[in-house]
């Protein structure tokens, strides 16, 4: 989310929606470099370098450092001086973290990171089981590697609703490590939200996020004491095609010195079908945007 602070210079945070950070180190060849260290240095250095890497990129990235501050002080409370840069780094070595992780697990490589779940009941799989369902998940922790962990094998078939990448250049590069995953581009053609509906109906699970509006309609919801537009279409299909919405998302606690993820499953939400289209959409958006500020 495009999250706003108190300065003078900022943009409420009600005029706008979220949108993707694009920045110069997003090339090809940045990411072959990445790649070829993820490749050749062994995970334990790589962590222990990681606030390095957090730290250079905090510098040469202005504009994303200014955006991260403000959501911190948004999210956990105005902080100055140091102690608010402190925080910010902190959250770009776990940012780092994260992508050397997913690319990683694109690689075959083991994770190293205990899995613990919160609310994933045998009554929440059996749900998905038989009526399939909306995996609804945001930016946060590691949610691009939810799809390859263990213990999926269990569900229907899984699709990922994704946008497709900026450049046709970058989409290339990444398709090369999707192609374990179901993948629906919704950006790629306006046909692709009849193909979500069709794999919901067919009872299938997918993957969306409720944090971007790359295109399409918003919703105004509560986030963090502030206004903000989530986009409509997960509720929109969940309407549709009455598959529940399922809140998911994959956390790192590192608080004990142990990285843990924890995979919180919040409970399903029905979408109503009632005359008013729009407010049974706004509702259950909001209910989403109510479990991702936990």
């Amino acid at each position: 989310m495009r999250a706003v602070g108190s300065h003078a210079s900022d943009v409420p945070l009600h005029h706008t929606t979220a949108r993707a950070f694009r920045h110069v180190f997003e090339g090809p060849f940045f990411r072959r470099l990445m790649l070829l260290g993820i490749q050749c240095i062994p995970a334990n250095i790589q962590r222990f370098s990681m606030p390095l890497w957090a730290a250079l990129f905090y510098l040469l990235l202005p504009q994303a450092r200014r955006a991260v501050l403000c959501n911190l002080d948004v999210i956990a409370g105005q902080k100055t001086g140091l102690h608010r840069h402190m925080r910010g780094v902190r959250l770009f070595v776990h940012y780092a973290q994260m992508i050397s992780d997913t690319y990683r697990c694109y690689l075959g490589a083991p994770l190293h990171v205990e899995v613990s779940s919160c609310g994933r009941t045998e009554e929440v799989l059996k749900l998905l089981c038989e009526r399939g369902g909306i995996l609804a998940t945001g930016h946060i922790g590691m949610w691009q590697v939810g799809p390859l962990l263990h213990g999926w094998d269990d569900l229907p078939p899984f699709f990922l609703a994704r946008a497709e990448e900026p450049t046709p250049h970058i989409q290339k590069w990444e398709e090369q490590f999707r192609q374990k995953m179901r993948t629906i581009y919704t950006s790629a053609s306006p046909f692709s939200a009849l193909s979500l509906v069709r794999v919901l109906r067919e009872r299938c699970v997918v993957g969306m996020q409720i944090d971007r509006v790359p295109s399409g309609h918003s919703v105004p919801v509560q986030i963090c004491g502030r206004t903000a537009h989530f986009p409509e279409g997960p509720a929109l299909l969940a309407r549709l095609t009455q598959a529940p919405l399922l809140p998911s998302f994959f956390v790192i606690d590192d608080a004990t010195g142990q990285r843990t993820l924890l995979h919180h499953v919040g409970s399903p939400i029905f979408v109503a079908e009632t005359n008013d289209r729009r407010k049974d959409i706004a509702e259950a958006t909001q209910r989403l945007a109510t479990e991702y500020e936990k």
